[in-house]
Formats: C-alpha cells, sequence, structure tokens
C-alpha cells in the first residue's frame, strides 16, 4: 500500500560561485497517515549515461508502526547537502524504496530543474 499522499516544496539548488558552492535539496512528503519517516540518499550507482549532470536521489521511506489515527501527515526532509561539488548539475531524479530495501508502491518525486541562484543554469546536455 502506497503511503505517499503528495510531494510539497521539493527544491534542488546550486550556488556555482563564490566560497559557499554547494547542491541543497530538500522538500516535505505529505503521508496518508502518521508514523512514517522519509529521508533522502545519494544514489552511488553509475551516472546515467546520457545525462552525466543529473545526479541520482533515493527516498528512503519508513512506513508507520502500528496504528494511527492521523490523517495527512507532513514530514520535512533533512536537507541534502553537497559542499564543493564536481559539476555543476542540470536536474535531480529521483526513485524510492522501503527503509530495508523492498519495494514500495509509492511514486517518486518528480524531476527537479537545478536553480542556479547566483548565475546561469549550465546548458542542458545533448541526449542522443
Amino acid at each position: 500500500m502506497a503511503g505517499v499522499y503528495e510531494y510539497r516544496d521539493f527544491y534542488a539548488r546550486q550556488n556555482t560561485t563564490g566560497s559557499n558552492r554547494a547542491l541543497r535539496i530538500g522538500g516535505t512528503v505529505a503521508f496518508r497517515s502518521g508514523g512514517w519517516k522519509a529521508r533522502l540518499e545519494r544514489d552511488e550507482g553509475p551516472p546515467i549515461p546520457t545525462s552525466p549532470l543529473s545526479p541520482k536521489f533515493v527516498l528512503v521511506l519508513t512506513p508507520a508502526r502500528g496504528s494511527t489515527t492521523k490523517q495527512i501527515e507532513e514530514v520535512r526532509l533533512e536537507e541534502y547537502r553537497e559542499e564543493n561539488p564536481s559539476h555543476e548539475y542540470y536536474e535531480v531524479l529521483f526513485s524510492v524504496r522501503n527503509e530495508d530495501g523492498s519495494h514500495t508502491d509509492d511514486e517518486p518525486p518528480p524531476r527537479l530543474l537545478v536553480e542556479h541562484p547566483n548565475g546561469p543554469s549550465p546548458e542542458r546536455p545533448a541526449t542522443r
């Protein structure tokens, strides 16, 4: 059974100049009931050959334990922060899994274009 109701306020920002160069990703997951937990992890698998400027992240869900009467519960994700990233990223891709590694019926968050608030966004790489 899917636990995610919707994704809210997801963002991906990368400062590309100055001493505060960082990639920051965050957002809020609204669950259909209380007691759920969620966190973001960098997917350390191989890069996508056609999109090397698109890092992958896994949204890891921990289902509620026991019963709850709460209907919709929002869980604000701890912000993922990567200092001095090696690339200027174009977009961020997501997958989703349960904490124990098992499959979930939940759809992943949509891909996000990376905002570059202090400079132009890199050109989207050509795909073949």
